[in-house]
Protein backbone atom coordinates (compact mmCIF):
# COMPACT_ATOMS: atom_id res chain seq x y z
CA UNK A 1 0.00 0.00 0.00
CA UNK A 2 1.33 3.48 -1.06
CA UNK A 3 2.16 6.52 1.74
CA UNK A 4 0.76 9.63 0.99
CA UNK A 5 0.83 12.68 2.73
CA UNK A 6 -2.42 10.71 4.93
CA UNK A 7 -0.36 7.85 5.63
CA UNK A 8 2.90 9.72 7.08
CA UNK A 9 0.79 12.15 9.16
CA UNK A 10 2.82 12.96 12.39
CA UNK A 11 0.35 11.66 15.02
CA UNK A 12 3.17 10.28 17.20
CA UNK A 13 4.02 13.64 19.17
CA UNK A 14 0.31 13.74 19.69
CA UNK A 15 -0.58 10.28 21.27
CA UNK A 16 2.73 9.61 22.79
CA UNK A 17 1.54 11.90 26.24
CA UNK A 18 -1.41 10.57 26.38
CA UNK A 19 -0.57 7.00 26.08
CA UNK A 20 2.05 7.64 29.06
CA UNK A 21 0.06 5.72 31.66
CA UNK A 22 -0.61 2.82 29.58
CA UNK A 23 3.14 2.95 28.52
CA UNK A 24 3.44 -0.84 28.56
CA UNK A 25 0.19 -1.37 25.92
CA UNK A 26 -0.27 0.23 22.48
CA UNK A 27 -3.39 1.17 21.86
CA UNK A 28 -4.94 -0.59 18.90
CA UNK A 29 -7.51 0.75 16.52
CA UNK A 30 -10.38 -1.96 15.00
CA UNK A 31 -12.00 0.03 12.54
CA UNK A 32 -10.13 1.18 8.92
CA UNK A 33 -11.19 4.93 9.77
CA UNK A 34 -10.10 4.80 13.60
CA UNK A 35 -6.82 6.10 13.12
CA UNK A 36 -7.68 8.79 11.12
CA UNK A 37 -10.31 9.85 13.19
CA UNK A 38 -8.39 9.44 16.58
CA UNK A 39 -5.49 11.76 15.23
CA UNK A 40 -8.42 14.30 14.48
CA UNK A 41 -10.02 14.13 17.80
CA UNK A 42 -6.84 14.19 19.80
CA UNK A 43 -6.20 17.65 18.74
CA UNK A 44 -10.00 18.87 18.74
CA UNK A 45 -10.14 17.54 22.55
CA UNK A 46 -6.88 19.35 23.21
CA UNK A 47 -8.17 22.68 21.60
CA UNK A 48 -11.39 22.45 23.66
CA UNK A 49 -9.24 21.94 26.68
CA UNK A 50 -6.85 24.71 26.62
CA UNK A 51 -9.48 27.12 25.36
CA UNK A 52 -12.49 26.04 27.65
CA UNK A 53 -11.31 28.89 30.41
CA UNK A 54 -10.99 31.65 27.73
CA UNK A 55 -14.57 30.56 26.42
CA UNK A 56 -15.77 30.51 29.98
CA UNK A 57 -14.24 33.85 30.98
CA UNK A 58 -15.74 34.95 27.50
CA UNK A 59 -19.16 33.98 28.81
CA UNK A 60 -18.76 35.64 32.03
CA UNK A 61 -17.35 38.70 30.39
CA UNK A 62 -20.79 38.63 27.86
CA UNK A 63 -23.15 38.02 31.05
CA UNK A 64 -21.39 40.78 33.52
CA UNK A 65 -23.14 44.20 31.97
CA UNK A 66 -26.12 42.47 33.24
CA UNK A 67 -25.53 42.72 36.87
CA UNK A 68 -25.30 45.95 39.14
CA UNK A 69 -21.96 48.01 39.65
CA UNK A 70 -22.18 46.75 43.34
CA UNK A 71 -22.17 43.09 41.72
CA UNK A 72 -20.00 43.56 39.26
CA UNK A 73 -17.04 44.44 41.50
CA UNK A 74 -17.35 41.05 43.39
CA UNK A 75 -17.92 39.05 40.34
CA UNK A 76 -15.03 40.37 38.25
CA UNK A 77 -12.21 38.80 40.58
CA UNK A 78 -14.29 35.35 40.58
CA UNK A 79 -14.07 35.61 37.15
CA UNK A 80 -9.68 35.65 37.17
CA UNK A 81 -9.75 32.62 39.13
CA UNK A 82 -11.64 30.54 36.37
CA UNK A 83 -9.01 29.91 33.84
CA UNK A 84 -6.46 29.46 36.80
CA UNK A 85 -8.72 26.75 39.01
CA UNK A 86 -9.47 24.94 35.94
CA UNK A 87 -6.37 25.07 34.65
CA UNK A 88 -5.58 23.30 38.08
CA UNK A 89 -8.11 20.75 37.65
CA UNK A 90 -6.59 19.98 34.48
CA UNK A 91 -3.10 18.98 36.11
CA UNK A 92 -4.86 17.85 39.08
CA UNK A 93 -6.90 15.13 36.86
CA UNK A 94 -2.99 14.08 34.79
CA UNK A 95 -1.40 13.58 37.99
CA UNK A 96 -2.95 12.75 40.19
CA UNK A 97 -6.39 11.29 39.39
CA UNK A 98 -5.38 9.66 35.94
CA UNK A 99 -2.29 7.22 36.50
CA UNK A 100 -4.33 5.43 39.94
CA UNK A 101 -7.66 5.13 37.85
CA UNK A 102 -5.99 3.91 34.48
CA UNK A 103 -3.39 1.32 36.97
CA UNK A 104 -6.93 0.17 38.53
CA UNK A 105 -9.40 0.04 35.93
CA UNK A 106 -6.04 -2.05 33.85
CA UNK A 107 -5.20 -4.44 36.09
CA UNK A 108 -9.09 -5.11 37.65
CA UNK A 109 -9.96 -8.62 37.07
CA UNK A 110 -6.55 -9.13 34.89
CA UNK A 111 -6.89 -12.88 36.20
CA UNK A 112 -9.82 -13.46 33.52
CA UNK A 113 -9.61 -10.38 31.08
CA UNK A 114 -6.70 -9.32 28.52
CA UNK A 115 -6.68 -5.62 28.40
CA UNK A 116 -6.22 -4.09 24.65
CA UNK A 117 -6.23 -0.48 25.19
CA UNK A 118 -8.92 0.79 22.45
CA UNK A 119 -7.25 4.06 21.40
CA UNK A 120 -10.94 5.64 20.80
CA UNK A 121 -12.13 4.67 24.07
CA UNK A 122 -9.06 5.48 25.79
CA UNK A 123 -8.44 9.42 24.22
CA UNK A 124 -12.45 9.72 25.50
CA UNK A 125 -11.88 8.59 29.14
CA UNK A 126 -8.68 10.64 29.38
CA UNK A 127 -10.28 13.78 27.81
CA UNK A 128 -13.56 13.51 29.72
CA UNK A 129 -11.82 12.90 32.93
CA UNK A 130 -9.54 15.77 32.43
CA UNK A 131 -12.81 18.13 31.08
CA UNK A 132 -14.49 16.67 34.31
CA UNK A 133 -11.45 17.72 37.05
CA UNK A 134 -11.60 21.32 35.04
CA UNK A 135 -14.92 21.80 36.10
CA UNK A 136 -15.35 20.31 39.38
CA UNK A 137 -12.08 22.45 40.09
CA UNK A 138 -14.06 25.33 39.02
CA UNK A 139 -17.15 24.89 40.29
CA UNK A 140 -16.61 27.13 43.30
CA UNK A 141 -16.45 30.32 40.85
CA UNK A 142 -20.36 29.29 39.93
CA UNK A 143 -20.92 28.67 43.72
CA UNK A 144 -19.66 31.64 45.19
CA UNK A 145 -22.10 34.28 43.18
CA UNK A 146 -25.02 31.62 43.72
CA UNK A 147 -24.69 31.81 47.90
CA UNK A 148 -24.26 35.38 48.20
CA UNK A 149 -28.02 35.85 46.14
CA UNK A 150 -29.18 33.35 48.66
CA UNK A 151 -29.20 30.32 46.37
CA UNK A 152 -28.44 27.40 47.38
CA UNK A 153 -28.31 28.41 51.27
CA UNK A 154 -25.25 27.79 52.87
CA UNK A 155 -27.48 26.02 55.68
CA UNK A 156 -29.28 23.96 53.26
CA UNK A 157 -25.98 22.26 51.74
CA UNK A 158 -25.04 21.48 55.33
CA UNK A 159 -28.10 19.15 55.59
CA UNK A 160 -28.89 15.81 53.80
CA UNK A 161 -31.29 15.22 51.31
CA UNK A 162 -34.69 14.49 52.61
CA UNK A 163 -36.02 12.09 50.55
CA UNK A 164 -33.53 9.96 48.29
CA UNK A 165 -33.44 11.18 44.69
CA UNK A 166 -34.93 8.25 42.39
CA UNK A 167 -35.17 7.50 38.78
CA UNK A 168 -38.96 6.96 38.68
CA UNK A 169 -38.97 11.01 40.58
CA UNK A 170 -37.55 12.10 37.40
CA UNK A 171 -39.30 10.21 34.95
CA UNK A 172 -43.08 11.06 34.05
CA UNK A 173 -44.17 6.69 33.09
CA UNK A 174 -42.39 5.18 36.10
CA UNK A 175 -45.11 5.64 38.95
CA UNK A 176 -43.38 7.13 41.99
CA UNK A 177 -41.96 4.61 45.03
CA UNK A 178 -44.07 4.07 47.61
Amino acid sequence: VGRGPAGSYPNQPLFRPLTGPIHPHKPYTFAPSEAFFNAVTVPVYGGLLISLPVLSYQLYAYIIPAFSRDSQRSVKPMLAMVPGLFLIGVVFGWYVVIPPAIHFLTSFNSQTVHYLPRASDYIHFIMYTLLAMGVVFALPVVMMPLGRVGNPRPTSMNKPCPEPVDARHLSPRLPPRT
